[in-house]
């Protein structure tokens, strides 16, 4: 098995795919466990660091059983987060049961600050992606402020996907897939990041 030293002498590619992954270390975790972790390297490769996949199956879209707006929540606590980017990719259409479907991505109390309503019933032709296309990222808004970054400070906010279905509730869905990627960092890990000269 190849070691670190071995590097210069490995073949190169000029290719990520879904199943390539990079070793990292992480320094938050608790001692006597391993540090050592596998990310996924196109994750990085698209500028993301968060990933969440959201199926009909998500425990909490199974238990909504009424007509009513669900929550399901990505990310506890977003408070003195660096909020970069944030899309959605629609893989596979949510159907029967629902007579149509609106999601989007926010925070606690403004649900689609990160991306505005994307239809999940009927939408674009699938695989579909839609990026910061919320009011407080949306680079393309027509207010005078530049969106593209924001450090979210808002105190006990939550960062959540929330499902509005029509005709029934979510628990009716017997297919639907989307993925929610996002670049965040929290503002206390810059000393990690850089070295203060």
């Amino acid at each position: 098995m190849p070691t670190l030293e071995d590097l210069p002498t490995l073949a190169k590619r000029s290719l990520l795919t879904g199943k390539d992954t990079i070793a990292v270390s992480d320094e938050s975790a608790l001692q006597g466990g391993s540090k050592i972790h596998k990310l996924p390297a196109a994750l990085l490769g698209l500028g993301y660091t968060h990933a969440w996949g959201i199926s009909h199956t998500n425990a909490t879209l199974e238990a909504s059983e009424a007509t009513a707006v669900v929550s399901v929540t990505l990310l506890s606590d977003i408070e003195d987060y660096i909020v970069r980017e944030v899309s959605v990719v629609v893989t596979e259409l949510f159907s029967t049961g629902i007579s149509n479907l609106d999601m989007s991505v926010g925070i606690t109390g403004d649900t689609d600050a990160y991306v505005d309503s994307v239809n999940c019933f009927t939408g674009d032709t699938v695989p579909a992606i839609y990026t910061s296309t919320g009011p407080v990222l949306d680079p393309d808004s027509d207010d005078a402020i530049d969106d593209q970054y924001v450090i979210q400070t808002a105190a006990s906010k939550a960062l959540v996907a929330e499902f509005n279905p029509a005709g029934a509730g979510m628990d009716e869905c017997t297919t639907g897939q989307i993925y929610v990627l996002a670049s965040l960092l929290k503002v206390s890990e810059l000393t990690d990041v850089a070295e203060t000269i």
